[in-house]
């Protein structure tokens, strides 16, 4: 395992094996979310150009539980060039998804109307481990221009 097991505000509780002269850990909280330093070069869509400057991230952090990674993101005009059906996110840290896949966490977009459309995040081990994908559960392609494109949620992997 890698990566950082404890983050500001977390704890973690060992016990001494006096057995084999080890420190065990029986339990820990990470504590706050990791921030995921801002690159528009981590997100993409699956057509046309998606840009996303730094002030459109509003959240965009994530912890680790071991060998599982959750990540929070919420994000606001986003611009959209093309109609996509997807966009895809690259993994913090260099993590890789493993084949167990990704824990489905509810995703939202505002239309240009205002109403929410349900969406998915998604992995496909043989395109890529380094990066998710979010869908609609509609099907529908994301629209160019009239589309502000907005999201927030929640997304569990297991991870390398």
């Amino acid at each position: 395992m890698r990566g950082q097991i404890i983050g500001a505000t977390g704890a973690i509780i060992l016990v001494y094996n006096g057995t084999d002269s080890r420190w065990r850990i029986v339990g820990y909280d990470p504590g706050q979310g990791i921030p995921i330093t801002f690159s528009a070069s981590d997100w993409r869509a699956g057509a046309g150009t998606l840009t996303i400057a730094s002030g459109d991230v509003i959240g965009n952090t994530y912890k680790q539980f071991g060998t599982e990674l959750h990540l929070f993101q919420s994000v606001s005009n986003a611009d959209l060039s093309a109609a996509a059906g997807v966009f895809y996110f690259l993994l913090p840290n260099s993590f890789t998804a493993t084949t167990r896949g990704v824990q489905v966490g509810v995703f939202g977009r505002i239309l240009g109307a205002g109403t929410w459309q349900t969406c998915a995040w998604g992995y496909n081990s043989s395109t890529s481990t380094t990066e998710i994908f979010l869908f609609e559960l509609n099907s529908t392609a994301y629209g160019p221009g009239v589309n502000i494109l907005f999201w927030q949620g929640s997304a569990i992997m297991n991870i390398d």
